[in-house]
């Protein structure tokens, strides 16, 4: 997608770039220590107030350091932003992230 996040996910688009601008600075990961642009998806599950309950990974990238470092960037995060309506659009979504978009 360009943007890091979706790309089989189910986040709303707008919300989805709010995500993207608050986790992608947290990622500590060199891009160009991997070939290619593979994907981790994760499944996020949240509070009403968007404070991360869970993280799982649903499918690896292949890279055990880019999907631990996805996980953690999530972690420090600790929460997601609301929407344009001041919403948690879902309390369960798929975000997936690629070290090169």
């Amino acid at each position: 997608t360009g943007s890091g996040v979706g790309g089989g996910g189910n986040a709303p688009p707008g919300w989805t770039d709010k995500v993207i601008k608050k986790v992608k600075p947290l990622i500590v990961f060199n891009a160009e220590s991997v070939s290619g642009n593979p994907a981790a998806v994760i499944q996020v599950s949240l509070a009403p107030d968007g404070a991360i309950l869970s993280t799982s990974l649903l499918s690896s990238s292949g890279n055990l350091n880019w999907d631990r470092a996805v996980l953690l960037a999530l972690s420090r995060a600790e929460s997601l932003p609301k929407d344009d309506n001041g919403k948690i659009p879902q309390r369960e979504v798929k975000l997936t992230f690629k070290p090169k978009d």
